[in-house]
């Protein structure tokens, strides 16, 4: 919000320097080293609203020359005096549900404009949050139309953006430069007022990529987010287990990553980067939409792991070969259930018997590449009919 603040505006600088409007800095003026030693201590902190993404906007004063509905530095003092803290003096200003985050992302001001402009045919990231912006911006100026946030800028992308491009003055060419970025942001800040005391906040919903991995040792509401896709994916993904939402990535965390990775074939590292973050919201979706077995939605690839699985095998593909017979026998009544424990025993060995009796393969117990493709295909074709 703050990186386009003014460029959002046509102006070419990030912070006015001006007290009017932001906090004053004088470059290379002396300071003192009690003032420095708590500067290094919370600098990498930041508040947010409960369940909210951005920092939350602090309004502040003095409380004496000048008043404002936010916290009164004045005020803090006899606050402090009487016994609080400043958790407890901030959300004495701000409210109860504020908290206190923290970030290892300490970078310079870069902005926000993805580099080059988004059109007809472009995908990815930056393409679902102009969608989910300009939905909320339609809210309020419904001339502009609703649109599936799916990350796909097609057509009916293109006449949303050119209905706003109509209505701000701008060249209603459909298409997605640095003038429309910014004057869509700028919109969207003002109609969600983000930078005011009553900003109604960036939900985790909203599914967006950090635009950093989250990994080991990351603390705060992004890694508060993961943890909430994991405890939800541990539902419906047999190999991955609860984790608690304290919003410290730890190795328990980090494991159940790695589990969930494993299940949808990404690459098992623990860090939830790009495609891990992408394939958790996905799951979400489907959860929230009320998909049946919204895992068992076909992975990006079902391609044969490379070696065979047999008895004394483990992993995510023995997981998913038993899911893949737990679903086709519902139809396939001749071969038994399983439970989805991701190791090849005797009951998996014995059902894998019975499905290549049934579809005239060699009856050897071992998934092999003609038994791994023919279950994917079976259980592709009973997906595609309805019928599981």
């Amino acid at each position: 919000m703050a990186v386009s603040r003014y460029r959002s505006r046509g102006y070419d600088f990030d912070i006015t320097n001006s007290t009017s409007f932001d906090q004053k800095y004088i470059h290379n003026r002396a300071t003192f080293e009690s003032t420095d030693k708590i500067v290094d201590e919370i600098f990498n902190t930041y508040v947010t609203r409960q369940y909210n993404r951005e920092p939350y906007f602090t309004e502040y004063c003095d409380g004496k020359q000048v008043t404002c509905r936010g916290l009164k530095q004045w005020g803090t003092v006899d606050l402090a005096n009487s016994g609080m803290n400043a958790l407890e003096i901030i959300r004495y200003y701000y409210g109860d549900d504020i908290q206190i985050n923290e970030t290892n992302n300490i970078a310079s001001v870069n902005s926000s404009y993805p580099g080059s402009p988004l059109r007809r045919g472009a995908t990815g990231n930056n393409v679902r949050i102009i969608q989910a912006q300009l939905n909320r911006i339609s809210d309020n100026y419904p001339a502009i139309g609703k649109m599936t946030v799916d990350g796909i800028f097609g057509p009916a992308m293109e006449d949303r953006v050119k209905n706003f491009q109509r209505i701000f003055n701008l060249t209603a060419d459909g298409v997605v430069g640095k003038s429309t970025w910014y004057k869509i942001s700028f919109i969207y800040v003002a109609v969600k007022k983000l930078a005011e005391l009553t900003s109604e906040g960036e939900a985790i919903q909203d599914g967006a990529y950090p635009g950093r991995p989250v990994r080991q040792g990351d603390r705060g509401l992004n890694v508060t987010i993961v943890q909430y896709y994991l405890s939800l994916a541990a539902e419906y993904v047999p190999t991955v287990s609860q984790v608690a939402l304290d919003g410290v990535f730890g190795s328990g965390t980090r494991t159940q990553v790695i589990n969930f990775q494993r299940y949808y074939n990404l690459t098992a590292d623990g860090v939830v980067g790009p495609a891990t973050w992408e394939k958790m919201y996905r799951l979400f979706l489907s959860v929230r939409d009320g998909v049946d077995n919204p895992a068992q939605t076909p992975p990006q690839s079902a391609t044969y792991p490379g070696s065979p699985l047999r008895p004394g095998s483990t992993g995510a593909n023995v997981s998913r070969v038993q899911n893949w017979l737990n679903d086709i026998s519902a139809v396939y009544t001749q071969i038994p259930t399983l439970n989805v424990d991701g190791r090849y025993g005797p009951a998996t060995q014995s059902a894998v018997i019975v499905f290549q009796q049934l579809n005239r393969l060699s009856a050897d117990g071992v998934v092999g590449p003609q038994t791994w493709n023919r279950l994917y295909a079976v259980w592709q074709d009973l997906v595609a009919d309805g019928l599981i």
